[in-house]
C-alpha cells in the first residue's frame, strides 16, 4: 500500500478511530492496541457505514478504536493541542490508506479483511468461551423488531428491558468471578445494551432504585 501524507488537520481523528483489519494484527500482538483499546459493534447493532452514508444494522462485527471519552468517537489515540496521534508510526491500515483528498484507498479496503474478537482471541480460549456465551444470551437479532413497537406495545418494552438487564447482569458477573479488566468489556461484550438502545429506538434506558426503565430521549 502506498502511504498517504497527512496533512494533519485532525478531522478524520475527531470523527473516530479506525476499524482493524487483518494487517493490523501485529500492532494487537506487540501491545501498541490493547483491548483496552479497542470496542466492538456486534453483528445488528446499529452504526454508520461510511461507504453507504447511513446508519444502518451491522451485518458482521467490527473492532475498532474506542473513543477518548465515553460518548465521544475521537480517537483515544488523537492529541488535540498538537493536532498529532500518539502512534503515529504504529497507526493501524485505515490510518495509512485514508486521504481527504482522496478516499478511494479507504474505501477500496472499507469492509475488507476486519478484524473480529475470535481473530484477536485465538489464543484465549477462557476469554473467547465468554465472548462466545455473551452473544448467545444477548444477541441483537431479536431486538430489531421491537423498535417500532415500543412506544405502543408493553409486551415489547418489557422485552427489551429482559435484554438490557441479562445484558448487564452477565457483565457484573464477569467482573465478579474472573479477572477481566473493567476497560476491556466494551472489547470483549461490545457496549453495553443500556447505551444503543438510544441510537437503535430514540429511547433512554434510566434507573429508578434498584429497576430500569424506558424513557423517550427527548425526556432526558
Amino acid at each position: 500500500m502506498t502511504e498517504i501524507i497527512c496533512d494533519r488537520c485532525g478531522t478524520c481523528c475527531r470523527k473516530g478511530g479506525p476499524a482493524l483489519h487483518r494487517q493490523d494484527m501485529d500492532l494487537v500482538r506487540s501491545g501498541v492496541i490493547r483491548p483496552a483499546h479497542m470496542v466492538t459493534l456486534r453483528r445488528g447493532e446499529m452504526a454508520y457505514d461510511e461507504a453507504r452514508d447511513e446508519v444502518i444494522p451491522l451485518q458482521e462485527e467490527l473492532v475498532k478504536l474506542r473513543g477518548a471519552v465515553r460518548g465521544s468517537w475521537t480517537c483515544l489515540f488523537f492529541m488535540p493541542a498538537e493536532i498529532g496521534c500518539r502512534i503515529y508510526n504504529s497507526r493501524p491500515a485505515e490510518c495509512r490508506a485514508l486521504s481527504c483528498k482522496d478516499t478511494s484507498a479507504i474505501l477500496g479496503m472499507y469492509d475488507k479483511d476486519r478484524l473480529t474478537r475470535r481473530d484477536i482471541l485465538a489464543d484465549n480460549a477462557e476469554l473467547l468461551s465468554l465472548v462466545e456465551a455473551h452473544e448467545a444470551s444477548c444477541p441483537y437479532a431479536p431486538l430489531a423488531e421491537l423498535g417500532p413497537r415500543l412506544r405502543s406495545d408493553e409486551d415489547a418494552a418489557r422485552r427489551l428491558l429482559e435484554a438490557v438487564r441479562l445484558d448487564l447482569s452477565f457483565r457484573e458477573v464477569v467482573a465478579e468471578r474472573t479477572s477481566v479488566p473493567a476497560e476491556d468489556m466494551d472489547f470483549l461484550f461490545g457496549r453495553p445494551l443500556t447505551e444503543t438502545v438510544h441510537r437503535m429506538y430514540g429511547i433512554r434506558v434510566q434507573r429508578r432504585g434498584d429497576d430500569l426503565f424506558l424513557a423517550p430521549a427527548q425526556a432526558v
